[in-house]
């Protein structure tokens, strides 16, 4: 007992040094790169509807011409799914239309790091712990994320922290919390809802009883139901966020998804490359360099099927990711203006589900570290290069 509580006091002083390292990090990268690190910033949709509901309205008093709004007979719509808007309607009864949104983001990022962390770090690996969390969390297209609370920033973290809960609450099998979570995640990005084959999976592996699932199913059903009655206030159909009725897609000849698309992504996708004339493309670029943890994903699979080693979760895990990247290349775009690729971010979940079940919380082989060093130089060099 006396080595547990030492062996816990040990992870948790290692996650604390962490996390006020990587703070410091972000907040001195978001001053260099221009930003107030717990400023507001001018893309606050989220604060504005949260200051809506104060007033007992669903819709914005009126246009903001610079927001992503869906326009709906004559009225103005958060076109974003409602989750993200509860933080900044608790923040606005202390900061107004001033959240600090700069800072909301990053505090979402070191949820998600302490989360892998402490998964990983179980059994004394508090090494493997940093080093993994560092690479699910940080070494990805969520790092440049972390620097201003733009909305669409907010819900891509919110919605990643969340997922990242989920499955590792269920990897633990604890059903309740983790199929809670995950429906709210649901609610800031509605693919997330793809990860909940490996959730689900996740919880099979673990053996937990279906009847153990019935408060977390019917608190996620809860949630769902929370978000179609909020869908049919606002467009009268309750499957509708608000994403159809923004101008891009309504002008749009294939409209927000199409398999028009599909071809185009694939090239960006899977080929897309960093540089064009010396400098970074700004509009995404190949997943792999954009989230390097993919490129371990695809070297566990194939030495898990060569060595026949593939769990049923596993498997699951796959297709969740497959499935996901499926759909998100039949949308219009992969977000515009960025750093890396950052829709393909959201896909980290299903990697870190897979991970867990194969119990590669290990040591670290040094090729790993070096992968994770060229993965950090790369990533923060670029985002320098995008934001100054």
């Amino acid at each position: 007992m006396d080595e547990l509580r030492t062996l816990n006091k040990k992870r948790i002083l290692a996650l604390v040094a962490a996390l006020a390292v990587l703070m410091a990090a972000l907040c001195l990268f978001s001053r260099v790169c221009g930003y107030d690190p717990a400023g507001s910033n001018a893309y606050n949709t989220y604060t504005l509807q949260a200051l809506a509901w104060r007033e007992g309205q669903v819709h914005l008093p009126h246009d903001y011409p610079h927001l992503e709004l869906a326009i709906f007979e004559g009225n103005y719509y958060v076109s974003f799914p409602p989750v993200p808007s509860v933080p900044m309607w608790l923040l606005s009864f202390v900061f107004g239309q001033n959240t600090p949104d700069n800072l909301v983001v990053k505090l979402y990022a070191l949820g998600a790091f302490a989360a892998v962390y402490w998964a990983v770090s179980r059994k004394g690996k508090i090494g493997a712990g940093l080093f993994w969390a560092t690479f699910f969390v940080v070494a990805s297209s969520f790092l440049p994320l972390m620097l201003l609370g733009a909305v669409w920033y907010q819900a891509q973290l919110l919605a990643f922290l969340l997922t990242v809960l989920a499955v590792v609450l269920a990897n633990r099998g604890k059903a309740t919390w983790s199929l809670a979570l995950y429906a709210l995640a649901v609610g800031c990005r509605p693919f997330n809802a793809i990860a909940g084959l490996a959730v689900a999976a996740l919880l099979l592996h673990r053996k937990v009883p279906l009847k153990k699932w019935i408060p977390g199913v019917c608190a996620g059903l809860c949630i769902g139901m929370c978000y179609g009655l909020y869908n049919l206030a606002r467009f009268g159909n309750f499957f509708e966020f608000g994403h159809n009725y923004l101008p891009e897609f309504t002008r749009s000849e294939n409209g927000q998804f199409s398999l028009a698309y599909l071809w185009n992504n694939i090239k960006l996708v899977f080929a897309g490359k960093p540089f064009s004339n010396g400098e970074f493309v700004k509009f995404g670029f190949n997943m792999f360099m954009a989230n390097p943890v993919f490129i371990l994903f695809g070297i566990w699979i194939i030495m898990d099927v060569v060595k026949r080693k593939m769990k049923p979760a596993q498997i699951a895990a796959v297709i969740a990711f497959f499935v996901q990247l499926f759909l998100l290349m039949l949308h219009k775009s992969f977000g515009g203006f960025q750093m890396g690729l950052r829709y393909t971010a959201d896909l980290i979940p299903c990697v870190l589900a897979y991970f867990l079940v194969s119990g590669r919380n290990r040591r670290v082989h040094t090729w790993e570290a070096v992968l994770l060093g060229a993965a950090m130089v790369f990533l923060v060099w670029g985002t320098w290069c995008v934001h100054i």
